[in-house]
């Protein structure tokens, strides 16, 4: 598709988002502008040390959620442990499924990166506020319910190695339309469903994320749709180069 449609594509999603998120907030309080709604949610945040069983929390109640309303059959043996990152896999927020040529399923761990104790108080909240309850649910759906995990256990049952191995790995190696793209709609398809109805500022986190999404995909439309530019210098950047 040429860049200039997918540039009109992400301003009609950037446009329907952002007004879907100030209304979201004006459930919340109408009075006052969704922004400052929104600086209420990030300060919802667990507490260093507290981010590991929050989003244990989060990952059950999605998955009750999941079993209640019969969205998908799960392995009834398998269950996904949440623990803090490890030092070679410091980030966000990452889910590490079991492996798809395991022939009995291993440990599938959803890793979390809590605010490091050298950091100083600002910079500790700064983090923790990417994993205000609401958006925290968000990413748990992405990553672990329904999202990576549930797409990891589907694609273990797909049949050949090869192919097993290609769209069942962790990091996915395929296409990002078909490993993200289902993690991103598993997040909007939870609240769509029905769950935290009562309460938009779960709505308001997943239009977040979603708002993040979609700039970062119209910035590099925006690069693809522009003149490759080659700057005099002896490391070139890999942005400068046509997409």
């Amino acid at each position: 598709m040429p860049a200039d449609q997918l540039l009109a594509i992400g301003g009609r999603e950037l446009a329907a988002n952002e007004a879907a998120f100030i209304a979201a907030a004006a459930q919340v309080d109408k009075a006052r502008p969704a922004l400052a709604v929104w600086h209420d949610v990030l300060a919802n945040h667990p507490a260093r040390g507290a981010l590991v069983p929050a989003a244990q929390k989060a990952v059950d109640e999605l998955q009750a959620f999941v079993v209640a309303k019969q969205l998908v059959t799960l392995p009834p043996s398998e269950r996904v442990i949440v623990a803090a990152a490890p030092p070679f896999d410091l980030g966000l927020a990452s889910m590490h499924s079991s492996p798809p040529l395991e022939l009995t399923p291993v440990k599938n761990s959803f890793y979390v990166t809590d605010a490091q104790a050298g950091w100083d108080a600002a910079r500790q909240d700064a983090w923790l506020q990417k994993f205000n309850i609401p958006a925290l649910t968000v990413i748990s759906a992405h990553e672990v319910m329904p999202g990576h995990y549930v797409h990891s256990v589907f694609m273990r049952k797909t049949p050949g190695k090869i192919r097993r191995i290609w769209i069942g790995l962790n990091p996915f190696p395929q296409p990002s339309s078909g490993q993200d793209g289902w993690a991103h709609y598993a997040g909007q398809m939870m609240l769509d469903q029905g769950f935290r109805a009562d309460d938009p500022r779960y709505r308001m986190a997943q239009l977040s994320e979603a708002l993040t999404r979609i700039r970062r995909r119209r910035r590099r439309d925006r690069r693809r749709n522009a003149p490759p530019t080659i700057r005099p210098t002896a490391a070139t950047s890999w942005a400068s180069w046509p997409c």
